[in-house]
């Protein structure tokens, strides 16, 4: 009997998949968490490390995994900037929790006005010339903003931590849990491809 042998897969290919198998592991554990509303049980900083945790992982195998690595240089910065868009969506829920007084004002204030800005600057580009400077720049900005929300958010589960209790809990912990994480890692995967060809 002859065997028909399977080619391997391209580099981007695997590193698809091993992105889906090991963050959707690790995201399965934290949803259920979030689901049983488990996080202020386990720890009060249990939530905000747990997000940490998974910026730091995936940040980490993207520099350490090759198909990891060769799969965010095959999207480019300019389609790892239009992932973004959904940012505008998770803004308009963050401002409309922060005005109902379920969420921490000076929390949905800066996650949601910051997370539209940058939602529709990465809608903006599409339809803009494409200029290395232009995605920098975007990348650069929805970065920074999502590392202020972080600290902000840190800050607050530290001083205030009622005030954000909502958003340890499904749906909203999606956003933080699984949004964040790969958001994170598209502006890190496209800003070393931008820092690296300037650098050529």
């Amino acid at each position: 009997m002859s065997y028909i042998e399977t080619p391997p897969l391209p580099a981007p290919a695997q590193g698809a998949r091993l992105l889906a198998l090991g963050f959707g592991a690790f995201t399965a554990i934290t949803v259920t968490l979030s689901a049983l509303d488990l996080y202020p049980v386990i720890h009060p900083n249990a939530f905000p490390a747990t997000i940490l945790l998974a910026n730091v992982l995936l940040v980490t195998a993207y520099f350490t995994v090759p198909s990891i690595n060769a799969l965010g240089r095959a999207m480019g910065p300019y389609h790892l900037a239009y992932f973004h868009v959904w940012r505008v969506i998770a803004g308009a829920i963050f401002v409309y929790l922060g005005a109902s007084g379920t969420l921490n004002p000076t929390f949905t204030d800066r996650a949601g006005f910051g997370d539209i800005l940058a939602g529709l600057i990465a809608g903006a580009l599409i339809l803009l010339p494409r200029r290395t400077a232009f995605v920098a720049t975007f990348h650069v900005v929805g970065f920074a903003d999502l590392l202020l929300v972080i600290a902000t958010g840190i800050y607050i589960n530290n001083t205030a931590p009622e005030t954000l209790a909502a958003i340890t809990l499904l749906p909203l912990s999606l956003i933080p849990l699984v949004g964040v994480p790969i958001s994170i890692l598209s502006h890190v995967a496209a800003l070393e491809q931008v820092f690296r060809g300037w650098r050529a």
